[in-house]
């Protein structure tokens, strides 16, 4: 005959066999993102700006350069971004000043970073 598993004795065994002791991973509560540096770096800045350029890039019906003034939160937000020069006021000026919006970027120390980004469109 096959041996019979040992059933739990005590509450506690029974809830442990019962109650995963850690959440699911659906659950977890994703921790804040932690600043590794005090602004990011020039890669940061080109790799959260390449996420945007095919969004920015095929704003119109205008064309020209849209020069963009970009400030960025310590987490890594795009918190304004102001298109200046011939597409300012313009809809495709407005465009890619909310594509530049949904940039990110890696958290970081100083409370906000600035700099002025060019996108064709």
């Amino acid at each position: 005959p096959t041996p019979t598993p040992a059933l739990p004795r005590t509450v506690e065994e029974l809830l442990a066999a019962a109650v995963p002791v850690t959440p699911p991973p659906s659950h977890r509560i994703a921790p804040p993102p932690v600043a590794t540096a005090t602004t990011p770096s020039r890669a940061d800045v080109m790799s959260a700006m390449r996420e945007v350029t095919p969004a920015a890039t095929s704003c119109g019906p205008e064309h020209g350069v849209a020069t963009v003034q970009i400030t960025v939160a310590h987490t890594g937000r795009v918190t304004n971004a102001i298109v200046t020069g011939p597409l300012a006021g313009t809809p495709a000026g407005s465009c890619v000043a909310r594509a530049v919006r949904g940039a990110t970027f890696p958290a970081f120390e100083q409370s906000t970073f600035a700099f002025t980004y060019p996108f064709r469109v």
